[in-house]
């Protein structure tokens, strides 16, 4: 059952698998270092070497998914890494981290402070820069022209924090709570508005058959022509219309 299974994923792979965002930055990572460092020999992690390959990690990791929605819960991030020895994963770790340590205000200030023979500057190593211009957002560099610092402030400056501020998970998460509340809502709106009109229909109806069965009484066709030639200039007839509730209402109450 296993082989059917890796045979099929090795032709609709990418249909019967999930691809998540974590596993397509996983790949991401480590294409850029097997780029960086063809020394390394990363085997290929891409879509489609990862499903021809299903005959490979298949065994050990289908197990008993026999549904779609088993085999799509199959952690692909889990295949992946598998694929790498020791050495190329503590390598890719350290070369293209997941997460960066920012320092606290305390360390900074004390790495602030120049010892002896040691130089207060310090600089990025190419593996980091590398690794934070995949995310697509870098800071433009700044002009050494004036015409060029007023283009680079109301251009190039804005733009860049706009893009950091949406590319940012929790900005993303809001957008997607604040989309799913907009929807719940026209939903219920919807529902209302469905309801109301389906309860006009039902009144208009009714005064369809009154209507009908008042026509062979002539006192209460007159009276129903009356009141429907008044409502048909409401504006115009409001007194009447008016008084005419204004009788209801004293009959009601009697």
């Amino acid at each position: 059952m296993q082989q059917v299974i890796c045979e099929v994923i090795a032709k609709d792979g990418p249909s019967m698998l999930d691809f998540s965002d974590d596993v397509h930055n996983m790949q991401r990572r480590i294409a850029f270092v097997a780029t960086r460092h063809p020394e390394l020999s990363l085997p290929s992690v891409d879509v489609e070497t990862i499903c021809k390959s299903a005959v490979e990690w298949g065994p050990l990791f289908i197990c008993n998914a026999t549904t779609t929605n088993e085999q799509k819960k199959i952690d692909i991030c889990e295949v992946i890494w598998s694929r790498l020895s020791y050495e190329q994963q503590k390598m890719v770790e350290q070369l293209a981290p997941t997460h960066i340590v920012v320092p606290t205000l305390s360390q900074l200030q004390k790495q602030s402070q120049p010892s002896q023979g040691v130089s207060s500057q310090t600089q990025l190593s190419p593996e980091y820069e590398g690794f934070v211009a995949l995310s697509g957002i870098t800071k433009p560099e700044k002009p050494t022209k004036w015409k060029d610092m007023i283009v680079c402030w109301l251009c190039f400056l804005p733009w860049h924090h706009v893009r950091a501020f949406f590319a940012s998970r929790y900005v993303k998460w809001w957008f997607h709570t604040i989309l799913f509340c907009v929807w719940l809502t026209s939903v219920f709106l919807t529902c209302i508005i469905a309801t109301d009109n389906a309860k006009m229909h039902k009144v208009q109806e009714k005064y369809v058959l009154l209507r009908e069965f008042a026509r062979p009484n002539n006192d209460w066709a007159d009276k129903a022509d009356y009141i429907e030639y008044l409502y048909s200039d409401e504006d115009g007839h409001r007194t009447e219309i008016e008084d005419l509730w204004e009788h209801r209402r004293k009959r009601l109450c009697k």
